[in-house]
């Protein structure tokens, strides 16, 4: 019988190497969460969870977890997570459930906009530390590229394959708009993104803060984890008078992105804004519609002052 932690890394390496677990990515904090409670809740074992579902067993259990899940007032949606994490853990040892379970679409929330960002990034500069500093540059670059934080925490100031050019070069030789060039995780799919002016003296300050040049820059850009970054852009934002989290920032960049154009086909340009922001197209579109970095770079330039926050 193995015991639970092996069971449970056997699932986290084979989440990594179908790259649905990334470096700075919270699937497999949250997946591990939601296993730890069933077994807490149920008092159901993971050997135990294998064998009822090669039995055909497990649905009666998943049912009564699902209802503890209710009584404790959790959301449709965080109890929708809950069974995907335990559906996840059984496709690994190739076993599949049918269990269906409702979702909901979120309210809407107000989408953020550039006096919340310029008050936040206010509130982030009055602090002189090096955390604030990587935050203020993470905030910067996040609106102005539209790529997730998994792969902004895996940005690195050397670059390497398949990037463009390492950022300290671009940054060194004064570049504007800094092209980044990435791979996206989940569908292995190379995105061309850009950091902005603001988002260059963002990245400036930083450098300031850690008091070395472009040309001394190594490693991540950004050397924290995703929940030092989650937490320190609430607290600030909270004293701003507006939250804001990073996929607020990712919002903001293809919403305002995708409002910028009007002369241009607008099928056409919402392809760019999602190529820029790492979503999936389409692979008839990816295949068909080929758009260079230069014309890319050339759009997204013209289209900048929507993103603009105006801020130092």
């Amino acid at each position: 019988m193995k015991v639970m932690e092996d069971l449970l890394m056997e699932w986290y390496n084979s989440l990594r190497m179908y790259g649905k677990c990334r470096p700075g990515s919270s699937t497999w904090e949250i997946y591990r969460r939601w296993i730890e409670d069933f077994v807490r809740t149920t008092g159901v074992g993971l050997d135990e969870l294998l064998n009822l579902a090669k039995e055909g067993k497990l649905k009666p259990v998943l049912t009564q977890y699902v209802l503890n899940l209710e009584e404790r007032k959790l959301s449709v949606n965080t109890r929708a997570q809950a069974i995907s994490a335990i559906k996840s853990f059984l496709s690994h040892h190739n076993i599949y459930v049918k269990f269906p379970v409702a979702t909901e679409e979120p309210l809407p929330k107000a989408p953020v906009d550039p006096d919340s960002i310029r008050r936040l990034l206010m509130e982030l500069t009055k602090r002189k530390s090096v955390l604030t500093a990587i935050t203020t540059a993470f905030v910067m670059v996040a609106k102005d590229s539209g790529l997730s934080t998994a792969t902004l925490l895996s940005l690195t100031w050397e670059g390497g394959e398949p990037y463009h050019t390492p950022v300290r070069v671009q940054l060194a030789q004064e570049a504007v708009p800094i092209h980044v060039r990435v791979r996206r995780g989940k569908t292995g799919v190379v995105h061309d993104s850009f950091i902005g002016p603001e988002g260059i003296w963002g990245l400036r300050y930083l450098l300031e803060n850690l008091q070395m040049s472009p040309q001394e820059a190594s490693g991540a850009i950004f050397p924290v984890d995703r929940k030092l970054i989650y937490m320190t852009m609430y607290r600030y934002s909270s004293k701003a008078g507006r939250v804001i989290t990073p996929k607020d920032l990712r919002k903001f960049f293809i919403t305002r992105m995708k409002m910028a154009r009007t002369e241009l086909h607008p099928a056409a340009w919402d392809v760019m804004v999602e190529h820029m922001a790492e979503h999936a197209v389409g692979r008839v579109q990816r295949a068909y519609f080929l758009i260079s970095p230069e014309v890319l770079k050339k759009y997204y330039m013209e289209s900048y002052d929507a993103i603009r926050v105006g801020y130092p």
